[in-house]
């Protein structure tokens, strides 16, 4: 039973695809647009007060996101460690316990 409404399920989604590309798409349009006026324009309306060009605010907003990326990078990279530790240490335990 599972079975035949997962395959059902996956037959109704894949024909709804159509009608969903276009919205998926406007809410994109409308979360970058959102995200821009937040973002962007406070950055770019600070920067044009300080006098710095259009090249130089891409330059410092690409290097801001690098190293958020870089940041996530390590985050991740630390969260997985942690739970390496955490199931060493569940191992350990479970052994002794033996």
């Amino acid at each position: 039973m599972k079975r035949f409404l997962k395959s059902l399920a996956s037959k109704v989604w894949g024909w709804t695809a159509g009608v969903r590309r276009p919205i998926v798409r406007k809410f994109d349009q409308k979360l970058e647009r959102m995200l821009g006026e937040c973002v962007r324009d406070p950055i770019a309306h600070h920067l044009h007060l300080t006098n710095v060009s259009h090249h130089e605010m891409n330059i410092a907003l690409n290097s801001c996101i690098r190293e958020i990326a870089r940041l996530e990078m390590q985050v991740e990279e630390l969260r997985l460690e942690l739970a390496r530790d955490r199931e060493a240490s569940l191992f350990e335990s479970a052994s002794e316990g033996r």
